[in-house]
């Protein structure tokens, strides 16, 4: 609170005459208030509360504006020019609540989204980043750190993320998504352009040897099945397992026994028989999900 009035308005006069407690109040007060002519150092023995009425600010004109310690925002947080928050590598940033930001921003340390994030300018994150709600970058957005993403990501630009990234929801990116480790997507990913793969940058299936018995396979948890010559003991049938199967989907089977494999769709119908007589050649056969059912799209014999 302000310093007390010794006072009510209107009983200073002329004549008044000024007790000695109130120049010792004076006095008090004086030595307690900011000097903004010399300057110095003050610390608070209580919490400093300033209010005012609607659209009322406090404005620094200051070239520099300092915190050494904690600094806590209740409401709108603005900088109209630049804001660095932080100042070394051991320094980090945690948002608890919606952040916007109009430009370019960037994080040299550890950075925590609880909510929102909205950047309109470029987007430069350089340690572990985790997003708990919506990120949308209008621009280009970097990472250099591992990225965990547990909701939707929006880019309008290029994204890089330098080091491994799991997504926990919707990625879309408008123009190029680069990433130099490894990308895990338990949601899925759309891709609307291409997928550009280069040095040691390639698509690893899933592969299993078949079971000697009757069994399901499905696509959402192997791409190819393999069968070699002599792992039989009897004739079996490996049904196509369509748990959490799309349009598009597909799985390969390929055999090298004797014995007949009979490949059957969900349904229990009969797609193809994969059977090679000894000694002769093996087969294999690609099946896709097309409009809810599935059909076989290629057959081969090798060698």
């Amino acid at each position: 609170m302000s310093f007390a009035r010794q006072r009510d308005p209107g009983l200073w006069t002329f004549d008044s005459v000024v007790e000695d407690y109130e120049f010792e109040y004076f006095d008090e007060s004086l030595s307690n208030a900011i000097d903004g002519l010399n300057g110095g150092s003050y610390s608070l023995q209580a919490d400093l509360s300033i209010g005012g009425i609607v659209g009322s600010r406090i404005e620094f004109t200051v070239s520099d504006f300092y915190v050494a310690n904690d600094m806590e925002v209740g409401g709108y947080f603005t900088s109209d020019g630049g804001a660095q928050l932080g100042s070394s590598d051991a320094d980090a940033l945690s948002v608890y609540a919606r952040a916007s930001f109009h430009s370019q921003v960037e994080f040299s340390d550890y950075a925590h989204f609880l909510d929102n994030v909205e950047v309109e300018g470029l987007t430069y994150l350089n340690g572990t980043t985790t997003f708990n709600d919506y990120a949308h970058f209008l621009n280009n957005a970097e990472v250099e750190g591992l990225t965990y993403l547990n909701d939707d990501l929006q880019c309008g630009g290029i994204a890089t993320f330098i080091d491994d990234v799991i997504v926990g929801g919707i990625l879309s990116v408008a123009n190029e998504a680069t990433f130099g480790g490894g990308a895990v997507f338990p949601e899925g990913a759309t891709f609307v352009k291409r997928i550009a793969l280069s040095g040691a940058g390639r698509v690893t299936q899933r592969i299993v040897q078949g079971s000697s018995s009757n069994a399901s396979y499905g696509p959402a948890t192997v791409d190819v099945v393999y069968v070699p010559s002599g792992a039989l003991a009897a004739d079996v049938a490996y049904t196509i397992d369509d748990t959490d199967a799309v349009n598009g989907d597909h799985i390969s089977f390929a055999s090298e026994e004797g014995k007949a494999i009979t490949i059957k769709n969900p349904g229990g119908t009969t797609l193809a028989v994969l059977q090679s007589a000894s000694g002769g050649p093996a087969f294999d056969i690609t099946c896709h999900r097309l409009a809810g059912s599935w059909v076989v799209t290629r057959r081969s014999r090798w060698p």
